[in-house]
């Protein structure tokens, strides 16, 4: 507030008018005016905020738990996240991957790992690692067959049985008139009666 009396007083000294003395009066008394008023308005704004709680631009804010200020002002979780105790996290057993949370046991885009896609047509991940959601199913060429019946793949990946076969238990049979599997799918069809499984 000094300096605007100082040029008041330089004024005067100077001889300038009355009118320029009391308009410069008339400016200073307004300007100090109006800074205690800024300053009660700011002060005021500042003490609404309870206990707890920051003022975060125009809103108050308990930056411990909200997912837009945690930890701090403008301080924004990512999707899926929580703000607990300040802190950005995801629930209980996913974890961040490409800025969402994930669970890497279920999740057949990061499976086992960020990234990590399960990419066969027919695949689920199960406990990290991508699976066939049939669990007689086989990969063969990306995709998720039955070796046991599937004439493209009997008993094995790209195992053709003949345009007069089919696949039977993982053998390759004929389709009339024959009940026993051909030579060359015995072996396996054998091993498939006796375990059930591969």
């Amino acid at each position: 507030m000094d300096h605007w009396l100082d040029d008041v007083a330089r004024s005067v000294a100077r001889g300038e008018s009355r009118r320029r003395a009391i308009l410069k009066i008339g400016g200073g008394l307004f300007g100090a005016t109006l800074a205690m008023f800024v300053g009660r308005e700011v002060a005021s704004a500042q003490a609404t905020c309870g206990p707890l709680q920051t003022r975060c631009g125009s809103t108050c804010v308990n930056i411990r738990n909200d997912e837009s200020n945690c930890g701090g002002c403008g301080r924004v979780c990512l999707s899926g996240q929580t703000c607990t105790n300040g802190a950005c996290a995801c629930p209980a057993g996913q974890v961040v991957c490409s800025g969402v949370c994930v669970n890497l046991l279920s999740n057949p885009n990061n499976c086992g790992g960020c990234g990590k896609q399960c990419t066969a047509s027919g695949q689920i991940c199960q406990q990290g690692a991508c699976k066939c959601s049939d669990t007689l199913q086989s990969v063969c060429s990306n995709v998720c067959v039955n070796v046991r019946t599937d004439v493209n793949n009997c008993g094995s990946c790209n195992r053709h049985c003949a345009s007069n076969e089919t696949c039977r238990n993982g053998g390759c049979v004929p389709r009339q008139g024959g009940t026993g599997a051909s030579t060359r799918g015995s072996g396996l069809k054998a091993t498939l009666d006796e375990t059930g499984s591969f």
